[in-house]
């Protein structure tokens, strides 16, 4: 592609860039997005402890009935960690008055405090409060740790590192079905009745919170020695700074005055102070005429991220599996994320390669042809013709293709194609409707099932997956091998050398 946005970019470009130090610094930062994917998948393994077989629910004070949860609290104690993140992610404005450094050392504090609380709690109230605390760290780190990683990367590497968010959450997924899978199961006898009855709790879900407070300790820690982002010190008015910040993570040859140049071009002015602690950005900003193209592609993205169904297959894969006729749920799985992890792994070096709107057509496509496959077995299943070997293909097929687009994909394009201005609180809006779309999935996802039929379920999330795939077509054009700053000139200038369907149904329609 011709470059005609910013003429000196190209030559910033071919600059030696170091890359270790933004390597080392996006895999610190990638602590947060670790405790992201083990907060999604820690209910999966900690349910089955928690509920147990006759009295070992910690999830109620016990009557000395024996009483047992219903599958209400259960469903809600997995959903209501996308309450916290809704909460989260609107906090996420914060990094533009804290710097995104101090921001990820706070995002590790609900984490630390919702883990340490429910590793301790023996009643069902706390236990989900603890959750929705736990939940805040989640919505924090999905907004903070993309735009971290956004803004301390080389352009060049910024597909690449970009796409490690996603790599930690999924190995964070992973991470927790295995620790839960290894741990022993021996249960711990309680005496909370006046009787000889007694309820019973798992010993192994108090040792996944553990082993999840000591992670988010760590991510403490870490953040400490991170490196602030140069662009948010460059907003503050810190030029100096930012230089200093650029050659540390760049290189010592890098030329911090053009790239410095090339902010100011896009800002409107060389050495701004765009957005100091009293002059931010307000929500009215996301509105404005400027950013609608921008939020329409960010918000639409996350949303279908979501509503494509992936969190009702996380959460509930031990379900599906049986219902598929697969007895050894657990090791079915550690499979299905196993899967994922070396999928999302190789799409870090697919991004820069055939670039971010192929992954993502690709993606949602293969996304809506396995939900339809999904359906077809369910509908075979129904009619006494079980074919199992369809459910279980079908479903890592399923995952697949999340991990290899819409995953990690989706992320990194929020990140890189909001304005610089107001990056922190229009990601922050975008990922609240994220969390807000993942929260209703995973609710409703057994009244659907209910409603609709298991082969109902899956039609409806692979027409939804039909629309995103529409979506991305006529939305989201390439941007592999831009910068930040020509991004927003794209969407501004509206020019372009090369034919992009999605380029030209928003010039004409948005």
């Amino acid at each position: 592609m011709e470059e005609k946005f910013l003429p000196e970019a190209k030559t910033m470009r071919k600059q030696e860039q170091n890359l270790l130090l933004p390597t080392l610094s996006a895999v610190g930062a990638c602590l947060g997005a670790f405790m992201f994917g083990y907060s999604l998948g820690f209910t999966s393994p900690a349910l089955s402890a928690m509920q147990g077989e006759v009295k070992n629910q910690v999830f109620t004070d016990i009557d000395c009935n024996g009483d047992t949860v219903s599958s209400g609290n259960a469903s809600l104690f997995s959903s209501i960690v996308s309450i916290g993140a809704m909460i989260g992610a609107l906090a996420g404005k914060t990094s533009d008055v804290i710097g995104r450094k101090k921001a990820l050392t706070l995002a590790s504090i609900p984490f630390m405090a919702g883990y340490a609380w429910l590793s301790v709690t023996t009643s069902a109230e706390q236990a989900i409060v603890s959750r929705v605390v736990s939940g805040m760290g989640v919505g924090l780190s999905s907004v903070i740790v993309p735009v971290y990683i956004a803004e301390i990367s080389p352009d060049a590497y910024r597909g690449l590192l970009g796409t490690l968010n996603q790599l930690g959450v999924v190995i964070g997924i992973f991470g927790v079905y295995l620790i839960g899978a290894l741990l022993p199961h021996n249960q711990t006898t309680y005496a909370n009745c006046s009787d000889a009855n007694t309820s019973t709790v798992g010993e192994n879900w108090n040792k996944l919170a553990w082993i999840g407070f000591a992670v988010s300790a760590m991510l403490f820690v870490v953040s400490f020695f991170l490196p602030e982002s140069p662009i948010y010190l460059h907003k503050c008015g810190e030029r100096e700074k930012a230089k200093a910040v650029m050659r540390r993570l760049w290189g010592s040859q890098f030329d911090t005055d053009l790239a410095l140049r090339n902010l100011g071009s896009v800002q409107g002015s060389e050495d701004p102070v765009v957005n100091t602690v009293s002059e931010g950005p307000s929500v009215w900003d996301l509105f404005s005429p400027e950013m609608r193209k921008p939020m329409i592609v960010g918000s639409g993205i996350l949303i279908f991220q979501q509503l494509g169904g992936i969190n009702a297959v996380i959460f509930f894969s031990s379900d599906i599996f049986k219902s598929a006729g697969v007895t050894d749920s657990d090791a079915s799985g550690l499979y299905v994320m196993s899967v994922q992890v070396v999928v999302t792994f190789l799409s870090i070096f697919l991004v820069e390669r055939l670039g971010r709107r192929t992954l993502l057509l690709s993606s949602t496509a293969g996304m809506a042809v396995m939900a339809g496959l999904l359906a077809i077995f369910f509908i075979l299943k129904s009619a006494g013709n079980e074919q199992n070997w369809l459910a279980l293909f079908s479903l890592m097929a399923y995952c697949l293709s999340f991990s290899l687009g819409l995953g990690p994909v989706s992320w990194l394009l929020v990140s890189e194609i909001l304005p610089d201005k107001t990056r922190a609180l229009a990601v922050s809006f975008c990922t609240m409707l994220n969390w807000t779309c993942a929260f209703l999935v995973t609710e409703t996802f057994l009244y659907v099932e209910k409603a609709l039929k298991p082969y109902g379920a899956f039609i409806l999330y692979g027409a939804i997956c039909c629309v995103a795939t529409m979506f991305t077509y006529f939305f989201v054009f390439e941007t592999k091998g831009l910068s930040v700053e020509e991004i927003q000139i794209r969407f501004k200038t509206r020019s372009s050398t090369v034919i992009d369907p999605a380029e030209e149904y928003l010039t004409a329609n948005v």
